[in-house]
């Protein structure tokens, strides 16, 4: 069996890929992991800018609708870079917050 991207997830992944290989390269992952804070919060505040930390919103609660295989597809980009810092966390908390707070629950995750 063979599986494939739809048209809009296969954009998104490309996408993805690009972002991270430019602000995030593999070369400076390490030094951010072992600098203070484990992660660079503004890569986090542009992730927040591009919709990635709401991947798996719904559009009703301000995220992007992208659903599981969307998620997979820029955490696949994201492990590319051993990115650094709570992306996942964030994005499973993100899963929770449309349930305890309804559509205000996107302006908690930045999207």
């Amino acid at each position: 069996m063979r599986f494939e991207l739809d048209e809009d997830r296969a954009l998104l992944k490309a996408s993805a890929r690009e972002w991270f290989e430019k602000e995030s390269p593999l070369a400076d992952s390490r030094k951010v992991m072992e600098g203070p804070e484990g992660f660079d919060a503004d890569l986090y505040a542009q992730l927040g800018e591009l919709g990635y930390l709401g991947l798996t919103l719904p559009e009703s609660a301000g995220g992007s609708g992208f659903g599981a295989i969307g998620l997979c597809a820029v955490l696949h980009e994201a492990g590319r870079v051993a990115f650094p810092g709570p992306f996942l966390d964030l994005l499973l908390a993100a899963e929770t917050l449309p349930r305890a707070g309804g559509e205000r629950a996107a302006r908690w995750v930045g999207v």
